[in-house]
């Protein structure tokens, strides 16, 4: 019978019992619908609703039709009645305080029984309390987890689950205790009974052991499982009101037995292991002593090892039996013996034995408190027993190793007669391609040993090796020391140890005019090594005159040579006689140096890229041709191509018609190395070249792009369609675009090969719809897309959002300025960017951590943003309870983290917002002041809106209460959350007070004027919150070096400014960012220079995110300048701010973000310079340089003078110039870490301060300066 036809006659047999039935039989009845495998795709529909079931046969396999339904036969095979309704095996879930029924696991089976339903999915219908989850179904159980009851009384509830597409209900009641049960450990004391090991012992003669549980709990199905031919018996008694179970165990007549006890405790079941011991067995915890040697025999030294230090002999406790006692002697010692202990037995030590005598002693051993002791027997003799040195023995003695020719030789050692040579052990290896391997039997060297005690002789007779280098040792033991001996038996007698011989690795030396080893511009050291094996011991040395231009060192590997750089002009060469120190041969190293580097980027075309690690030249799948230039009539040698392809995720090299062919031409005239790389038609291939010019060692990588990967032209027209499209005559910078000169000098571009592999257009006022065709063509390799900040807008075609590199820049699209967009968005935005999942740490590091993907499952939309939640954002959360959440992020760019904590903590939404440190750091979020992100619970980008200030908040709140709407349905309504603000006028009272907080002690000081925005009058009270707070703000800034230092030369004042509001940004507080009105409150100050004060506004609270307007300095190029602090924080950011910037009129340090590829294009140089001298003219950015020339950067002077040696040096990058401008120090007040001003920064603001106190004729004394600057150079 065919397998269709008997599925066919089971359905109809299933479908019996229904015909014959009456309906009260079937009512409520379920027909089961099983999937051959009883997947989850089986199903039940109610009989009521089955109609007709009616079977046909179609192409060759048979359809079933239920309820309209249809069910291939090969696939549903099995169709039964059934109640459909939960059947659990047990109704009561019993759990103690802990949640668990297996100390193991923390989740909970809940046993279920019924027909074939078993295998339908389980549906919960219950709102469950927060104690309660309900995880999945499995088979035959549910699984669920209690969380541990820590509310300090009992707790129920009941749950109500039903099978997918049954409208049956059962009912789960679950019961949790505030206690645990029963403990196992030591929280019990008991009687008669010793825990040890999860094992209870009872004592021979019987005894009482009485358990502790928790009290009015019963105690279920208690069984005793007696071991076979038990010489006891056990009683029990279990009073639950008081929480005890006594088992009463009789004496115990036979060997030691093993009872079992068990018993539930509601659903959580307890098996109890005892252990009844015989009349002879000791109670577990009594410690034995138990040596591994009861003898220790030396010799008159008593050294352990031979290199005369250790002289301690241990013997060995066996641990399990201490029991955590500690050992001791029963015994006294003699004096030329010590002993002491530790937890693992006894170090004996010996002084050495000069009394010309044999001594011994017996010493007892055995635990404090104890009286059992074992006697250890101790023996020193007054001789040495054996010298493994013994130059004499025979062969040639080189390194603790014996030497001897292929044909063998006969070895005869001296050891002390009278003591035993013991445990004699031999094993041979071979050395083989420079490596060792044991010999076996057949391949051994001749070899016999004898050993004469009587006479302390032991000689070793070897015969002819195999003719390859072999290695033997013998060991052997004399009293309790063991020794070792090594031979060695030479392939070539001409091998024999101790005569040094030159031979180098190479014999000549050719490098360029820097004469650098590495592309770091600091390594300088030219390796060529010696055969460490023919060295023996013995040093290198010159054997010739070495030029100036040229030192030579040595160590135990071989030469070092360092050369300086040739700015002669011309080629120089030396020969170097390098030989050993007492021996005349010598050979010779030839050493050239060109006049001129070997190789560098700037001798390349546009793209052409050498030296980095990576895929850097990029080619089109048709093949291509790259020209490398090098330094003409420099010697080079091309050394090998390896090909590799990334292969389901595996590294694999192409062997055969697999490679891509590849041509090398090197014209050595000319200084050309031409590749012509053939078709690729296989998988994205990567070959990496290498040869040398000279003794350096270059690499070329090339990435070679799989078929169908548009082409170099395509891509440049790409560039071109963004350009008309993006209104390119209009951008910010556009050098370049549509000429005729290489793509790798267009501004933003950069070219890796033959490829466009970076794209940096962010903030450069691109405005248009969305170039769907040109984006597709660019995004098709792997690009990179800076293309945020502009104004691009309008439909996202579906194609572009299929491509390969979407995920990698769709981001970077989405985050556009709605002021340069003119507030049109983007539409038919698939909602398809993930943003990755990372480990995030919570603000607040008692939180812990989590992952970013656990914190968004928890609620279908999540707000991100930096800093805190505006009362809309607060109240959109309450509208949407539940399904809404404000996540905050908080990064450490100038705000120290508990800086950062204390201003969140006293924020009204504190504990509904879920506060972050770091998240998302390597995101666009992190670049683009003001970024926000609506994230779904999988972590998919919903929508990014990046902040505008001149674009009205309306907007962004729109855009949030739109997509909460569409994606979360109508907010609920409730009381609007408002912010704690007084409506009431301020008394004006205070406004506009001053005070002197420290004061000049010279004629005329240099002043700053301190302020806040958001006190209120309550705060500006005198000695109240704002006076404390500025006079802080004063002490913090006059701790810092060099104002510490010119503190008489400065006054600093505060000056009272009452706000209506506490929250800076609502509109009603008195300064809100404005500098003319802190200008306005200085001058109430008499006497104040306004032309060169340095304002400083503190904020107390903003409304919004601090990064996005909360910390920057305004310097004015007549010399005034005001600071505006966020948050109400005297941290590093207020120095950076007023000192860095307001004082010493300094430009940033680190690379503003946007900027990290930003290059100065030739055409643009002069004009760049231009700019800097203009600042540098006003006495601004004085910190920074485009000068990298040590004799011409603003610095020299320092840079040159040994006493700032390590303190000053020229590193490259700052502001928004990674590449062209320079800077003194790695990092500095102006840097990231804003640590202490460096050194030239010190000199900058002390030149400023001493001329503006000191008036027109004060002339700057650098000597005078390093005096004052002496303190911080220690």
């Amino acid at each position: 019978m065919s397998s269709k036809i008997l599925r066919y006659v089971i359905a109809l047999a299933a479908l019996f019992p229904l015909l014959v039935f009456s309906e009260d039989t079937v009512k409520n009845k379920y027909l089961f619908i099983s999937n051959s495998d009883r997947s989850g795709q089986s199903k039940i529909i109610k009989y009521d609703n089955a109609g007709t079931i009616t079977f046909r046969k179609v192409d060759g396999h048979y359809e079933m039709n239920v309820a309209g339904e249809t069910f291939n036969c090969d696939e549903y095979w099995y169709l039964e009645p059934t109640p459909a309704k939960i059947q659990f095996r047990d109704s009561q879930l019993h759990v103690d305080k802990s949640g668990r029924t297996d100390s193991d696991n923390e989740e909970i089976h809940i046993e279920i029984e019924g027909g074939s339903a078993l295998y339908l999915p389980v549906e919960c219908r219950s709102v469950l309390p927060d104690w309660v989850e309900y995880k999945r179904s499995e088979g035959t159980a549910l699984v669920i987890e209690i969380q541990e009851n820590n509310d300090g009384t009992p707790r129920e509830a009941d749950v109500d689950f039903g099978y997918t597409g049954s409208l049956e209900t059962s009912t789960l009641h679950i019961r949790q205790e505030a206690d645990i049960f029963f403990f196992f450990d030591t929280h019990q004391h008991y009687t008669g009974a010793v825990l040890y090991d999860d094992t209870y012992y009872i004592p021979a003669e019987g005894g009482d052991c009485q358990l502790k549980f928790l009290k009015g709990v019963e105690l279920k199905d208690l069984k005793v499982q007696m071991p076979d031919n038990a010489g006891f018996s056990i009683k029990t008694n279990v009073d639950s009101e008081n929480g005890t179970l006594t088992l009463s165990f009789s004496k115990n007549t036979g060997e030691s037995a093993h009872p079992l006890i068990s018993f539930f405790f509601g659903n959580t079941y307890y098996c109890l292991n005892f252990t009844v011991l015989g009349p002879n067995d000791v109670m577990p915890g009594t410690p034995v002593v138990s040596l591994d040697n009861y003898e220790l025999t030396v010799d008159r030294m008593a050294y352990k090892t031979d290199d005369g230090e250790d002289r301690d002999w241990w013997i060995r406790q066996d641990e399990g039996l201490m029991y955590d006692r500690r050992l001791e002697t029963k015994s006294a010692l003699p004096e030329w013996l010590s002993v002491r202990f530790d937890r693992n037995g006894i170090i004996f030590r010996f002084n050495e034995n000069e009394s010309g005598q044999l001594r011994e002693a017996d010493v007892a051993i055995g635990f404090e408190s104890y009286s059992e002791s074992k006697t250890v027997h101790v023996k020193q003799y007054p001789e040495t027993f054996f010298e493994e040195e013994q130059p004499a023995a025979g062969g040639k003695y080189f390194e603790r190793k014996y030497y001897m020719g292929p044909e063998g030789a006969d070895f005869a050692f001296n050891a002390h007669s009278g003591v035993e040579i013991k445990d004699l052990t031999i094993s041979h290896s071979v050395i083989e391609n420079g490596e060792s391997r044991p010999l076996g039997d057949n391949e051994k060297v001749a070899l016999s040993v004898n050993t004469d005690t009587e006479n302390g002789l032991i000689t070793f007779a070897f015969g002819k090796n195999m003719g390859k280098r072999t290695e033997t040792s013998a060991e052997f033991s004399m009293g309790s020391k063991r020794y070792r001996l090594n031979f060695v038996s030479l392939d070539n007698i001409d091998d024999m140890p101790g005569t040094p011989r030159v031979s180098l690795d190479s014999y000549e030396l050719t490098v360029d005019r820097k004469a650098y080893k590495t592309d770091d511009g600091e390594d300088r050291d030219w390796w060529i090594r010696q055969d460490e094996s023919l060295m023996y011991d013995r040093r290198l040395e010159t054997k010739s005159v070495v030029p100036e231009w040229l030192s030579v060192r040595f160590d135990r590997n071989g030469i070092i040579f360092r050369l300086n750089e040739n700015e002669s002009g011309q080629l120089r060469e030396a020969d170097v006689a390098i030989g050993f120190e007492g021996y005349s041969e010598s050979k010779t190293v030839h050493v050239k140096q060109y006049a001129d580097v070997f190789i560098t980027d700037e001798m390349q075309e546009p793209g052409h890229i050498i030296f980095e690690p990576g895929p850097k030249n990029f080619v089109q799948p048709a093949g291509d041709t790259f020209t490398f230039h090098y330094l003409k009539g420099a010697p080079f040698t091309y050394n090998f191509n390896r090909q590799f392809v990334n292969d389901n995720g595996e590294e694999r090299d192409l062997q055969g018609d697999e490679r891509i062919p590849i041509d090398v031409a090197v014209d050595r005239e000319a200084g050309t190395v031409t590749f012509t790389l053939g078709e690729n038609k296989g998988l994205r291939t990567t070959i990496d070249t290498e040869f040398h010019i000279g003794s350096h060692t270059y690499g070329i990588r090339f990435t070679q792009m799989e078929p169908g990967m548009p082409s170099f032209a395509e891509q440049k027209a790409a560039l071109e369609e963004l350009y008309r499209a993006t209104d390119g005559d209009h951008w910010k910078d556009r050098s370049k675009w549509m000429s005729e000169q290489p793509l790798a000098l267009w501004h933003g571009i950069t070219v890796m090969g033959k490829y466009v592999t970076k794209i940096y257009l962010s903030e450069n006022n691109l405005y248009g719809e969305v170039p769907n065709e040109a984006l597709m063509t660019l995004m098709l390799v792997p690009v990179h897309f800076e293309i945020y900040g502009n104004g691009i807008y309008g439909h996202i075609s579906d194609e572009l959002q299929a491509t390969p590199q979407w995920q990698r820049n769709g981001m970077s699209l989405l985050c556009q300025n709605p002021y340069f967009t003119k507030l049109q968005r983007f539409t038919n935005y698939k909602e398809n960017l993930r943003i990755p999942d990372e480990t995030v740490e919570y603000l607040f590091e008692e939180e812990g951590t989590s992952t970013l993907y656990e914190i968004l499952s928890r609620h279908q939309l999540n707000f991100f943003t930096v800093g805190d939640p505006s009362e809309f954002e607060a109240n959109t959360q309450l509208s949407y309870p539940g399904t809404f959440q404000n996540v905050v992020t908080s990064f450490p760019y100038f705000e120290s983290r508990e800086s950062i904590k204390e201003r969140v903590a006293k924020h009204p939404f504190r504990d509904q917002t879920v506060n972050l440190f770091r998240a998302l750091y390597s995101t666009v979020i992190s670049s683009w002041i003001g970024t926000t992100f609506i994230l779904d619970n999988n972590g998919y980008v919903i929508n990014v809106s990046c902040r505008d200030w001149s674009v009205d908040q309306s907007y962004y709140d729109n855009i949030v209460a739109e997509t909460a709407r569409r994606k979360l349905g109508e907010p609920t309504e409730h009381e609007w959350l408002k912010y704690p603000e007084d409506t009431g006028k301020e008394d004006m009272t205070d406004d506009g007070k001053y005070k002197c907080l420290h004061k000049a002690s010279t004629a005329k000081g240099f002043d700053i004027v301190l302020m806040g925005d958001g006190f209120k009058a309550a705060a500006n009270a005198e000695g109240g919150e704002y006076e404390q707070l500025m006079t802080r703000a004063m002490e913090y800034l006059l701790a810092t070096e060099p104002l510490n230092s010119l503190r008489e030369r400065i006054n600093v004042y505060m000056v009272n400014v009452v706000s209506q509001s506490s929250i800076v940004g609502d509109g009603n507080t008195a300064l809100n960012y404005d500098d003319a009105k802190c200008r306005e409150y200085a001058a109430k100050i008499p006497g104040v220079d306004m032309a060169n004060v340095v304002i400083v506004n503190i904020t107390n609270r903003l409304l919004w995110d601090e990064n996005s307007g909360g910390s920057y300095c305004d310097m004015n190029p007549e010399g005034w300048a005001v600071a505006h602090i966020a948050n109400g924080g005297v941290s590093p950011v207020l120095n950076h701010e007023c000192i860095g910037h307001g004082i010493g009129r300094f430009l940033d340090e680190y690379i503003i973000g946007g900027y990290s590829e930003n290059k100065v294009s030739e055409d643009s140089m002069e004009e760049f310079r231009a700019w800097l001298d203009g600042m540098h003219a006003l006495g601004m950015g004085l910190n920074v340089d485009y000068n990298s020339d040590p004799t011409k950067v603003y610095w020299s002077r320092m840079l040159s003078d040994e006493r700032y040696k390590g303190h000053v040096g020229i590193y490259q990058g700052a502001h928004q110039y990674p590449f062209d401008l320079y800077r003194s120090t790695e990092n500095s007040l102006m840097g990231t870490e804003n640590s202490a001003p460096s050194a030239v920064q010190r000199m900058i603001i002390y030149k400023r301060i001493m001329s503006l106190t000191e008036g027109p004729d004060w002339e700057f004394d650098y000597e005078e300066f390093v005096k004052f600057d002496s303190k911080n150079l220690k």
